[in-house]
């Protein structure tokens, strides 16, 4: 999933409250950082290991949500 559609996912789900706090924190903390394993580590004060594997997952399942409702089918997966 690339920036741009991140932006683009966080804009809607503000508009439609459709993130937690945490999970929004954790996407403006990648986009700021651009880097997943560092932002979910930020978010949730976990292991290295964990937010890796996590950060994955989730970024994972925003892809899939983005396809649903946007229609993309180019997303790259970090």
């Amino acid at each position: 999933m690339g920036i741009e559609e991140i932006q683009e996912c966080c804009e809607y789900y503000i508009e439609h409250k459709e993130l937690t706090d945490r999970n929004m924190f954790f996407l403006l903390r990648y986009l700021a950082r651009r880097n997943k394993t560092k932002a979910y580590q930020d978010t949730y004060f976990c292991s290295k290991r964990v937010a890796n594997v996590n950060a994955f997952r989730l970024l994972k399942a925003a892809d899939a949500r983005t396809k649903a409702l946007f229609g993309t089918t180019n997303a790259a997966e970090s």
